[in-house]
C-alpha cells in the first residue's frame, strides 16, 4: 500500500498504553460526520475496544458519541443521556479478518443523519458503505431526543473512558462536519491517497502533511 509513504507526510503516533489526543470547545448538536485515515499496529480480533473517537460520556445529560473498533466489527454509537441508560442509535459493521490488516492505511467514517431511527447511522470502510454484515441496535429510542453535545465536554482521540483504554497505531487527517456527508464519500475517500478535503469544507480538520515530525499522542 503506497498510502501517506512520503518522507514530508507524517501522522499521529499512539503507543496504546498511555497517548491519546484531545479536541477541545468541540461542540456537536444534529447531523455529523467523522473522518479519519487510521493504521493499527497490534489489532487483535479477541481486544473488546480499539478507540478512535469518544465525545462527552461526562456525568452529565449531554449526548455521548463513539466510534471505535471492537470484537471484530467497526461501531459507531451515539446514546441520549437525558433518557434512561442505554437510550441508543448504535450500526455495528462486521468485517473478514483480513479487510483491516495491521500495518496498512485505511480510511474509516461514521455520519449521523440527525434523525431517530435505527438507520440513521452509517459506517464506511475504504469509501464503501458497510450494509453486509451489518447489526443495527437501538435501545428506548421513544425516548431518545436528539444529538447535543456541548463544547465543555472533550473529544478523545484515541481513547476509551471505559477502563481507559487506548489505541494503538497511527491516525492522520481526522475531519469532523456538522452535517451528513454520506453522499460525498466518493469524494472524501479517493483510493490510497487522502483527497484534499477543502472543496467540502468541513467544519473541523487535523492533518499532519505538512508538520516537519511526527507527532505524538498527548
Amino acid at each position: 500500500n503506497a498510502l501517506i509513504q512520503p518522507t514530508t507526510t507524517h501522522s499521529l503516533s499512539f503507543n496504546g498504553t498511555d497517548q491519546h489526543g484531545i479536541i477541545s470547545d468541540l461542540e456537536i448538536n444534529g447531523a455529523f460526520t467523522i473522518s479519519m485515515w487510521i493504521k493499527l499496529t497490534d489489532y487483535q480480533s479477541n481486544i473488546s475496544i480499539y478507540p478512535l473517537f469518544l465525545k462527552d460520556y461526562a456525568s452529565k445529560p449531554t449526548s455521548d458519541i463513539f466510534l471505535d473498533i471492537g470484537n471484530g466489527r467497526l461501531r459507531a454509537s451515539v446514546y441520549d443521556r437525558t433518557g434512561p441508560w442505554s437510550t441508543q442509535i448504535s450500526c455495528q459493521a462486521a468485517w473478514q479478518p483480513n479487510l483491516l490488516p495491521n500495518d496498512v492505511w485505511h480510511h474509516v467514517m461514521m455520519t449521523y443523519d440527525g434523525t431517530v431511527n435505527s438507520s440513521a447511522i452509517k459506517t464506511f470502510i475504504n469509501g464503501v458503505e458497510n450494509i453486509t454484515n451489518t447489526l443495527r441496535e437501538v435501545y428506548n429510542i421513544s425516548s431518545f431526543n436528539s444529538v447535543n453535545s456541548p463544547a465543555d465536554t472533550d473529544a478523545y482521540i484515541g481513547r476509551g473512558i471505559l477502563n481507559n483504554r487506548r489505541f494503538k497505531g497511527e491516525m492522520d487527517q481526522i475531519a469532523i462536519w456538522h452535517s451528513d456527508q454520506s453522499a460525498n464519500i466518493s469524494s472524501i475517500y479517493t483510493g490510497n491517497t487522502p483527497a484534499n478535503l477543502t472543496s467540502l469544507s468541513p467544519d473541523h480538520l487535523f492533518e499532519l502533511n505538512n508538520n516537519t515530525n511526527n507527532s505524538t499522542g498527548a
